[in-house]
């Protein structure tokens, strides 16, 4: 059975998450049902919250082009979880919704900080690289 599950971020930040945030736990999947929301930190990486409220951190196998700016992506599930080999696809809002690239994830790390502290140091990490 297909799904298409379209995540709408409406803040964006930039910076990928350290080392010093993540726990060190892996997953290749997470069950689909189980997502409770998702956050675009930049064009490299996106957070999943599950319902049990455990963040994972998502850094894909490249750079999204406009992952960061547009906000928005859509995911295919298939089989019930969302996996390391999946792909998602940007959103481009403009005069109607047309999708972008189409870029790879890659595992799953949990993170310690919610996904409001990574937003925030996301962010925080945009402003300083600015001011170099």
């Amino acid at each position: 059975m297909r799904a298409l599950l379209t995540a709408l971020v409406l803040i964006c930040s930039f910076g990928s998450a350290s080392a010093a945030e993540l726990d060190g736990s892996e997953r290749t999947c997470l069950n689909h049902s189980q997502i409770r929301s998702t956050a675009v930190l930049d064009d490299f990486t996106v957070a999943f919250e599950l319902k049990d409220r455990s963040v994972w951190v998502n850094t894909l196998r490249g750079r999204c082009p406009r992952l960061g700016f547009q906000e928005a992506f859509s995911l295919e599930v298939r089989g019930g979880t969302v996996c390391s080999v999946d792909t998602i696809q940007v959103i481009e809002h403009g005069i109607g919704l047309d999708l972008g690239a189409r870029c790879g994830l890659g595992n799953f790390v949990r993170s310690e900080l919610s996904v409001r502290e990574l937003k925030k140091n996301a962010k925080a990490a945009r402003l300083a690289a600015r001011k170099k």
